[in-house]
C-alpha cells in the first residue's frame, strides 16, 4: 500500500506546497485578496464536486476490471468517464463565465473590492475547468491501472510551471489576483498535453479503445452518484456556512481559506493513503481475496492515523505560528488560532472517516458512506448557528460544528464498515460451501 501510494502522496505534497506558495504570495495582496480568492474556491469546489458523479464511479469500475484483467472493459469505462467528465468541465467553464456577477454576488459581500477582485478571478480561473476535470478523471484513470508514479510526474509537472508563473504573473506584471488564475489556467492546460503526449506514446493505457455506452455511464453513476450528491451537499453546505461566517466579516472567509489549505497537510495525505487502499481494494474484491481485503483496510486505517496525528498535534499546540506564513493581521491571527485548535481535535476523527469511505466506494457500495456523510454534514448548519447564535460562541460554534460531525461521521463508517465485510465474508463462505456440497 505504501508503494502504490507514496507516488500519490508525492502529488499530493506538490499540490499541498503549491497551495501554500499560491496563499502566501495572494496573501501579500492582502486580506481582501484571500477573501476574494476564498469566495471564488466554494464555486470551484462545487464544479468538482459534480465531477464527482462520473470521476468516482469511473475509477471504481475501472479498478474492478482491471482486477478481473478485463482490458477492454477498463478501457470502456475510462473512454465514456472522459466523455463524461469533459461535457461537466464545458458547462461548469460557461456557467462561471456568464454569470460572474450573480454568484459572487450571492455572497453578498460587502467590501467593493472583495467584489471586484472575486469577479476578475472568477472569469480567469473558468477557462482552466474543463482541462481541470479531465485531468482529474485521466489520474483515476491511471491510478487505477497502477500507474500512480506516471500521473504524479504529470501533475507533478504542472505544479512546478504554477509555483513558476505565480510571482511573475501576480507581481511582475501586476496582474494581480487574476496572475494567480491565469498561472493556474496554464498549469491544468499543460497537464492536459501531458497526459495525452504520454497515452499516445505508450499505448499501454487502453482509453482510447472503442466501447463508450450509455450502459457503462449508468454503471458509473450508480457508484459515483451518491457521492456526487454527497460532495454537492457538501458544498452546499459549506456555502451556506460561509454566509454565516461572513455575518462576522469577510475576515473569516480569510481564516476559512487558511485554515482549509492548512488542513491539506491532513487532507492530501489521505488522499494517497485512500486513493492506494480504494484501488486495491477494488482490485481484490474484483478478484474476491477478501482476506487480503480485510488486512488491506486495517493497513490503510493505521497509516491515516499517524498521519492524521501529527497534523492534529500541530494544529492543537502551533496554531499561530502556522497562521503566521499566510497573515500578520492581529483579528486574523486570532480567528486563525482558535479555528486551527478546534479543527485539530476533528483531524483522527476526519482519517478514520476518509479510509472507510475510500474502502465503501471500492466496493461499490458508495451509498453507504454518501448517506452518513449527508446527513452529519447537513447537521452543520443548524448547529451552526445554535452554537454560534444562541449559545453566542461566535465564530468558533461555526467551527465546533464542523468537528463535532466529523468525529460522528469517522466513528459511525469505521463501525458500518467492518459489519459490511463481514456480511461480505459470510456470504460468499456460504457460496463456496454451497458450491463444494453441490459438486
Amino acid at each position: 500500500m505504501v508503494k502504490l501510494a507514496l507516488p500519490v502522496m508525492g502529488m499530493s505534497v506538490f499540490q499541498l506546497f503549491y497551495n501554500f506558495v499560491d496563499m502566501v504570495w495572494v496573501g501579500k495582496l492582502g486580506t481582501d485578496a484571500v477573501s476574494a480568492v476564498g469566495t471564488v474556491s466554494f464555486m470551484l469546489s462545487m464544479s468538482l464536486a459534480v465531477g464527482a458523479f462520473v470521476n468516482n464511479g469511473a475509477g471504481v469500475k475501472t479498478s474492478h476490471a482491471v482486477g478481473a484483467k478485463d482490458r477492454k472493459k477498463a478501457g470502456s469505462y475510462v473512454a465514456t468517464g472522459l466523455l463524461g467528465m469533459s461535457f461537466i468541465g464545458c458547462l461548469s467553464a460557461f456557467v462561471l463565465l456568464f454569470f460572474p456577477e450573480q454568484l459572487v454576488g450571492f455572497f453578498e459581500l460587502e467590501a467593493p473590492e472583495v467584489v471586484r477582485m472575486a469577479q476578475g478571478y472568477l472569469t480567469v480561473i473558468a477557462w482552466g475547468l474543463p482541462f481541470s476535470l479531465t485531468n482529474i478523471l485521466f489520474t483515476s484513470a491511471f491510478n487505477a491501472h497502477g500507474l500512480t508514479r506516471t500521473s504524479f510526474r504529470i501533475n507533478a509537472t504542472g505544479t512546478l510551471l504554477n509555483l513558476l508563473l505565480d510571482p511573475i504573473l501576480i507581481f511582475g506584471l501586476d496582474m494581480g489576483v487574476e496572475g494567480a488564475a491565469m498561472a493556474t489556467v496554464f498549469a491544468h492546460i499543460l497537464v492536459f498535453a501531458g497526459f495525452l503526449v504520454r497515452i499516445l506514446r505508450y499505448r499501454d493505457l487502453p482509453i482510447f479503445i472503442p466501447g463508450i455506452s450509455f450502459r457503462k455511464l449508468g454503471d458509473i453513476l450508480r457508484i459515483g452518484g451518491p457521492i456526487g450528491v454527497q460532495r454537492v451537499i457538501f458544498m452546499s453546505v459549506s456555502v451556506l456556512l460561509a454566509k454565516i461566517i461572513i455575518l462576522w466579516g469577510t475576515t473569516g472567509i480569510a481564516v476559512q481559506k487558511i485554515g482549509l489549505q492548512l488542513e491539506a497537510i491532513t487532507y492530501m495525505a489521505l488522499w494517497g493513503i485512500t486513493s492506494a487502499l480504494q484501488i486495491m481494494i477494488g482490485q481484490q474484491f474484483g478478484s474476491k481475496d477478501f482476506r487480503k481485503l480485510r488486512e488491506t483496510y486495517y493497513a490503510g486505517i493505521k497509516l491515516a492515523f499517524v498521519i492524521s496525528l501529527v497534523s492534529s498535534s500541530l494544529f492543537v499546540f502551533f496554531p499561530e505560528y502556522l497562521f503566521r506564513i499566510f497573515v500578520d493581521e492581529p483579528e486574523t491571527l486570532a480567528l486563525g488560532r482558535n479555528y486551527l485548535m478546534i479543527l485539530g481535535v476533528s483531524q483522527l476523527f476526519m482519517s478514520v472517516e476518509y479510509t472507510s469511505a475510500g474502502a465503501f466506494n471500492a466496493l461499490g457500495k458508495s451509498y453507504m458512506n454518501a448517506s452518513v456523510s449527508v446527513v452529519f454534514t447537513l447537521a452543520r448548519i443548524p448547529l451552526a448557528l445554535f452554537l454560534s447564535q444562541y449559545l453566542g460562541w461566535g465564530l468558533n460554534g461555526v467551527w465546533w460544528s464542523i468537528t463535532f460531525s466529523s468525529m460522528v461521521k469517522g466513528s459511525l463508517l469505521s463501525g458500518l464498515f467492518l459489519l459490511e465485510l463481514k456480511k461480505i465474508e459470510a456470504k460468499e463462505s456460504g457460496a463456496t460451501n454451497g458450491s463444494t456440497l453441490t459438486a
